[in-house]
Parts: structure tokens; sequence; C-alpha cells
């Protein structure tokens, strides 16, 4: 795999390229009112993500490695005797598409893009072989392994769930530190889980205004 590092700089280098490309068209004019709007969006969503690359890397992360685990989930569903005979071809041919170099081969793959990110190579997946995927502790363990890596906090399979059962419990009731601790822990296990990301679009909790109010009242500062 990859380092935390290197997924950041490379997301880093992205959110430059695209942010100039957009003020690059600004800057020649001629757009019309919604292109104009359009790419000072643009630009204005790159800053944000570039002033929060540590949370937005967080956020990669957690999303690439639960798609993975889904893809591997997806692949096993349609190719199940492939799956148990040769493991290993299984995943180049329906998973990572890499070869055993970590170069792409050809073909249209579930999580191609996903283990370049990464830099998840055969090896890194073997935590599967020989377990039924669609069992939650298999994913988890592939989770465990890309924390000890990147020393992120990606959260097990039941967690999730667990944190919203937690805020629901608490949601209408009159204890609001209750209620905004219970929201903090939500948001950061979602985001932990790259659940706060939507196409391009990362929602950070360095932007979240209400994770904002919940931490100040939690801290006992006045808004």
């Amino acid at each position: 795999m990859r380092t935390f590092e290197a997924i950041q700089e490379n997301l880093r280098a992205n959110k430059t390229y695209i942010m100039h490309s957009a003020m690059s068209k600004l800057s020649k004019g001629g757009l019309k009112e919604w292109e104009e709007k359009a790419q000072n969006m643009i630009v204005e969503e790159c800053q944000r993500n570039l002033e929060n690359i540590g949370e937005v890397t967080t956020i990669e992360i957690g999303a690439n490695t639960n798609a993975i685990i889904e893809s591997v989930q997806k692949a096993y569903q349609l190719h199940t005797i492939d799956y148990w005979k040769n493991f290993e071809k299984f995943i180049t041919d329906y998973v990572s598409g890499l070869s055993s170099e970590g170069k792409p081969v050809n073909g249209i793959y579930f999580s191609q893009s996903e283990c370049l990110e990464l830099g998840v190579s055969l090896n890194d997946l073997l935590c599967f072989k020989g377990k039924n995927p669609m069992n939650e502790e298999v994913g988890d363990l592939f989770r465990q392994e890309v924390n000890v890596s990147y020393g992120t906090n990606i959260p097990m399979s039941s967690v999730e769930k667990q944190a919203l059962q937690d805020y629901e419990a608490v949601a209408f009731g009159d204890d609001e530190v209750a209620k905004a601790k219970a929201y903090m822990h939500l948001k950061e296990v979602q985001r932990d889980a790259g659940k706060l990301k939507n196409g391009g679009i990362y929602y950070t909790l360095a932007n979240d205004l209400e994770y904002q109010k919940a931490q100040d009242l939690c801290s006992g500062r006045n808004l």
C-alpha cells in the first residue's frame, strides 16, 4: 500500500490542478453567467479541500477501502466458483484489474481505480482468501489492515450502525450535551468510513456547522 502522505499529496496536486484550471477559465472571461458561477464554485470547493486536506485524505481512504470490500463481495456473488477455485486470478480478473506487478491489465473492473489510488496489491487482499467475503468479519480484516498501514480509524462493520442507533436514542431527548456528543461521534464515524463523500465532493467536519456547534457545546464554549 502507499503511505497516507503519498495519498494526501496526490489529492493536493489533483485539487490544485482543478482549481487552477477553473481560475484560468475565469481569467480568460467570455463565460456565461451560469458557467462563471460553476467555475467559482469549483474554486471555492477546491480551496476548502486544500485547507482541510488531512480530513479529505481520511475520507478518501475510508471511501476507497469500503468500495474495495463491496467490489470483492459483488464479484463474489457473480463469480463464486472462480473465487474458491483460483482466488488470485479472481482478484485480477474481477476486482483490481492489476497484474502481480501492480500494473493495469485490459478490461473493466470493479475497483481498479480504488486499488491504484491506495496502492493495494494482490498481497493486501489475501486476507479474503479462503473466507466468505459476505461475512462482515472478513471485510473487517481488510479494514484493520488498512488502518495499520495508514494510521486511520476506519470503523468496523458494526460500529457505524451502532453510532447511528446511539444518536437516534438521544436525538429527541432533552439532554443537549448527550445529543451533541452522539452527533459528533456519528459524524466522526461516518467521516472515517468515507461516507462524507459524494462523487468528488467531501463534506469535511471542519466545514460542518452542526458539528462545530456540537463541539462548542461539549467544550462549554458559547457561540
